[in-house]
């Protein structure tokens, strides 16, 4: 439970936070829309039909795009977590299950404006002005930048290769090891990449059709396949 504060008289953000307040308003209870300040404006707060300036619970409405932003949840997991301590019940209502699993998402939210009427506030140490303005800063803030670490990227250059033979009249288990080879050095690698390093280990400067498809059929020959001196690509 937290004292009254002054709603910003703004409307809901869309048709859905409205359902839920006329929900709400249908069991009797007032609802204010968006109230608080910047970083810290919650959807709807209830306030207490026996209490008189006070707020019993929290709802806060969040569509399907809130899923999709990490950073937008950790922001609201902080302010919950900031609200909370300073007294403040929350109910959490997805638009996804309030449009598909209307009647059992109703009952939730039903037992939540119960229990907050029912439950006695807790005494709560005072929140100076500057603990607040501090709280909603963090509220706000971008997180940093992750640091990001790879490895250098290592090309196949020391593949060892047949001499004075072309890359597409390789036997194909002669090829499936160079093949492999490139793989194990770089992959995962695309087979595209496959054949032009194949390319590049027989001084060639050009990847043409023969040779994509000797690399092609090097990484299909099974492992351990007995080489056949007859077949030559």
């Amino acid at each position: 439970m937290l004292e009254e504060r002054i709603s910003t008289s703004e409307d809901t953000d869309s048709p859905f936070e409205e359902a839920v307040a006329t929900f709400i308003e249908s069991r009797g209870l007032k609802v204010d829309r968006q109230v608080g300040s910047a970083g810290f404006k919650i959807d709807l707060a209830v306030r207490h039909p026996d209490q008189q300036g006070r707020y019993m619970l929290a709802v806060e409405c969040d569509g399907a795009t809130y899923h999709s932003g990490l950073w937008a949840r950790e922001r609201d997991r902080l302010r919950q977590e900031i609200l909370e301590n300073m007294g403040w019940r929350f109910c959490r209502i997805w638009s996804t299950d309030w449009f598909y699993r209307r009647g059992e998402t109703a009952q939730k939210l039903a037992a939540a404006l119960e229990a907050a009427r029912s439950t006695v506030p807790k005494a709560r140490k005072p929140v100076s002005s500057s603990v607040v303005r501090e709280q909603e800063k963090r509220a706000n803030e971008s997180p940093p930048a992750p640091e990001l670490h790879a490895p250098a990227y290592k090309l196949a250059t020391g593949v060892p290769v047949p001499f004075n033979i072309e890359p597409h009249e390789v036997m194909v288990a002669d090829m499936a090891t160079i093949a492999r080879a490139i793989v194990e050095i770089e992959g995962p690698i695309h087979q595209d990449e496959i054949a032009r390093r194949v390319t590049a280990l027989f001084g060639k400067s050009r990847t043409g059709s023969q040779i994509s498809a000797a690399a092609l059929r090097g990484l299909k020959w099974p492992t351990g396949a007995p080489a056949n001196p007859q077949r030559t690509i």
